[in-house]
């Protein structure tokens, strides 16, 4: 009897041989890629599913927004979170400061951060620190991480990688960031629902969406991260043909598009800049 290690590496390894090239760019694949990434979850307890077959420099290069976009799916608004009290909230992190270094320097900057009077668990108001996630370092490294979602998806849903002339148009929000309306509007064009799920084991808590798709060259989706961070995004092949990017005059929060071979390319840029300015 073939055991479940076993299996999974005959699985990868015909993935990879079968696989013309990357998700993310021309490159032709040589590593397995997790998508959502394992940091996102708890004790890195992932269900199967939702791998795909990617270049190292894609997969390497783009970890940083991985641990980036794990971390604000665990930054809640709630007024304790024992997450940050365990070894998973320290670890965490330390990945962050190791792949994504001035990720955290630009977000816990004294001086952005504000204290509020807002509401507790208890209804009662209470002094929060408030602190304003839009520095060009999270930025790049949030839309980054929100493209290769959008790329990953469109490749399971439509079953072969998005075209090299495609894109992905994106927009997160972080905590309460997604109002009710704007949340309806996304979701009455979404009606199938989708995780990861191996046997009785799921993570819809972690990681759920919403989606549509026409199995062909357009993929839409509403993602929820730990409920904390989520994602709209549209990944199209022929993005001309949709109109792509939309322009969304009723969301203030601006939106991101980007094509396949651009990922690494963007984050490096960005930090380049960010280093100059210092």
């Amino acid at each position: 009897m073939v055991g479940q290690a076993k299996r999974k590496k005959i699985s990868h390894r015909l993935m990879l041989e079968t696989e013309e090239r990357c998700i993310y760019c021309a490159a032709p694949p040589d590593t397995i890629e997790h998508m959502p990434p394992l940091v996102l979850f708890l004790k890195r307890q992932r269900p199967k599913g939702l791998e795909f077959a990617a270049c190292k420099e894609c997969n390497n290069g783009t970890k940083g927004a991985d641990a980036v976009a794990a971390l604000f799916s665990r930054v809640s608004h709630a007024d304790r979170d024992p997450y940050w009290e365990n070894g998973d909230g320290v670890t965490l992190r330390h990945t962050v400061d190791r792949d994504a270094p001035g990720v955290r320097d630009e977000v816990f900057d004294e001086g952005k951060a504000a204290t509020r009077w807002m509401k507790g668990d208890a209804g009662v108001l209470v002094p929060k620190t408030v602190v304003h996630a839009d520095g060009p370092l999270v930025k790049a490294y949030l839309d980054v991480f929100s493209a290769k979602l959008g790329m990953a998806l469109y490749r399971e849903h439509v079953g072969k990688p998005l075209a090299l002339e495609g894109g992905v148009q994106t927009i997160w929000y972080m905590n309460s960031g997604l109002s009710e309306k704007i949340a309806l509007a996304h979701l009455s064009i979404l009606p199938i629902d989708g995780s990861l799920k191996q046997g009785s084991f799921t993570a819809r808590d972690q990681f759920a969406y919403r989606y549509n798709c026409d199995e062909k060259s357009i993929f839409a989706a509403l993602v929820g991260l730990n409920s904390n961070f989520h994602i709209f995004l549209i990944a199209s092949s022929t993005p001309e043909k949709f109109m792509l990017p939309l322009s969304m005059p009723e969301i203030a929060t601006t939106t991101n598009f980007l094509r396949p071979s651009q990922l690494v390319e963007h984050l490096a840029s960005k930090a380049a800049a960010v280093g100059r300015l210092r």
